[in-house]
């Protein structure tokens, strides 16, 4: 086989992928014709102007949402909404509508969602003193969404990456077409009777005005006003503004926007927290580097060692001014004159310099006394030693399970060992 030729169906696909990807939502005008519903409730047309035509479809779900659909009829000039889709066995190009408007009634939608919001607003249900504060470390979230759509993963994905400590409980709901309305009012109600639930968020994936109709109902508004449990409606994307938004205590953009917000507390708790950590560590650092510099200066030995070796400079000198080697050196009495002299300041000097080595090592044994362990222990400490060894901590204890160990106090030493609790 030639592979520069491909099967008719890949080629098919290659197009469909190209097209409907390219016309994801599309608005278009022309005049009705071929206008017949199905027994399922579907809606199938053709829409046509002086040089084209094109086949589409109307589903059961989308057809509630267009008014007067009972009205509508062949040769009707009307504008449709929707997305291309192509259909490989008929290589047939169709357009399904999501919204249908006769060309005299544009924008009716649009009005009717003015008309709820102004009629809210005069009653008061979007007032900011109404709005409740969303607690910035909620132990358990409710969120109302769709199981399977990418709202929810968006959601969940945000919260398990940034916090840590958060019982998230998804409400199923229908949140488009047939029922959705419906089902959004039970789930919210099913949400503010859950448990522990101390916020609720509100939240699907963007659409046109038709996909989000449900959440322009006026109960779902007045629940979520009238609701103890703060709510956070995250419905659709940035452009898209609804009901729930204006009614909800906080209105989020999308849904990974609520899962910031609502995380961001952990994450702003946790780099704090690491920061203190760190700087108790530098401290901690710090103050063992200088405790361990003053322990060296303080030693016992080093302090010793310095005043022996002084006494021993003294001592020397003192030695060779002895009196005995000057007398038999010197026989003329201008010199032992001088000798006696020379003698009571040697005496003299030699007496002051021994009281003040004297002073000196007695200060070093108060030091030596104050670091001896023995007279720590005359205070009511007491400490641990296994084979000469000093046990340190639990754990090194707790290692010794059957070994006898003594327990060293100022006037003798026991010994103990462990019992199992």
């Amino acid at each position: 086989m030639n592979e520069k030729y491909v099967p008719v169906s890949s080629l098919l696909n290659e197009i469909k992928y190209d097209v409907e990807n390219r016309y994801r939502y599309v608005y278009v005008q022309g005049e009705l014709a071929n206008w017949t519903r199905s027994a399922a409730g579907h809606y199938y047309y053709s829409l046509n102007d002086e040089e084209g035509s094109l086949s589409g479809a109307l589903f059961k779900g989308d057809a509630r949402l267009v008014k007067d659909i009972a009205k509508l009829k062949d040769g009707e000039k009307v504008y449709i909404e929707g997305k291309i889709s192509v259909y490989t066995k008929r290589s047939s190009v169709q357009i399904i509508a999501k919204r249908i408007i006769p060309q005299n009634q544009k924008g009716s939608l649009k009005e009717e969602f003015e008309k709820i919001k102004k009629k809210l607003a005069a009653e008061g249900l979007f007032d900011l003193e109404r709005k409740k504060k969303i607690p910035s470390f909620p132990k358990k979230i409710a969120v109302i969404t769709s199981p399977h759509g990418a709202a929810v993963q968006d959601f969940m994905k945000i919260i398990m990456r940034n916090s840590f400590k958060y019982h998230v409980v998804v409400i199923p709901a229908v949140v488009q077409g047939d029922g959705s309305e419906k089902s959004l009012l039970e789930a919210f109600n099913k949400a503010q009777n859950l448990d522990e639930v101390e916020v609720i968020v509100l939240t699907r994936g963007g659409g046109s005005l038709e996909d989000l109709w449900s959440f322009n109902s006026e109960k779902l508004a007045r629940a979520i006003a009238e609701s103890s449990v703060p709510v956070i409606s995250a419905v659709g994307h940035e452009i898209n503004f609804s009901i729930s938004d204006f009614a909800a205590d906080l209105r989020c953009e999308t849904p990974s926007a609520a899962a910031e917000i609502l995380s961001a507390p952990q994450i702003q708790f946790h780099e704090k927290f690491k920061s203190i950590r760190r700087r108790f560590v530098q401290i901690s650092e710090n103050l063992s580097k200088g405790i361990r510099l003053q322990l060296s200066e303080l030693n016992p030995n080093r302090v010793l060692s310095l005043l022996w070796g002084e006494l021993k400079d003294r001592r020397k000198s003192f030695n060779q001014l002895n009196p005995n080697r000057l007398i038999s050196a010197v026989q003329t009495h201008e010199t032992a004159y001088y000798l006696d002299e020379l003698i009571q300041k040697v005496s003299s000097f030699s007496q002051e310099s021994l009281k003040r080595d004297q002073k000196r090592i007695a200060v070093a044994k108060g030091m030596l006394d104050s670091l001896n362990p023995k007279k720590v222990l005359t205070r009511g400490y007491a400490y641990l030693s296994h084979n000469k060894q000093v046990v340190p901590s639990v754990k090194n204890f707790k290692k010794l399970k059957d070994q006898p160990v003594s327990l060293h106090f100022f006037d003798g030493t026991a010994k103990i060992k462990q019992v199992e609790k």
